[in-house]
């Protein structure tokens, strides 16, 4: 059986007793909004984003300025004009 539940960072959460007697295997991806920075690093190392481009330094929190977190401008959000809602305007 494999399951997947989804819910949004800030819902209080926690995990439950195995019942099964079969191991179990989480997978855990967070996204969150853009204010909320990184918090399980402080510097992403230079040879890392070096090899990201624009989307994935986006994705990675790596900005320009800090102020791009909370008034981004276009060039801050190139994911953007990948997604579907954004390409139909």
């Amino acid at each position: 059986m494999r399951d997947a539940f989804v819910f949004e960072q800030q819902t209080w959460h926690g995990i439950g007793h195995n019942w099964s007697g079969k191991p179990r295997k989480t997978i855990f991806v967070g996204y969150a909004y853009r204010q909320v920075k990184p918090m399980n690093y402080v510097i992403m190392a230079k040879e890392i984003i070096d090899q990201c481009n624009p989307v994935q330094k986006q994705l990675l929190g790596i900005v320009d300025s800090p102020l791009s977190y909370y008034l981004p401008q276009d060039k801050d959000v190139p994911f953007k004009s990948l997604t579907t809602l954004n390409s139909q305007r």
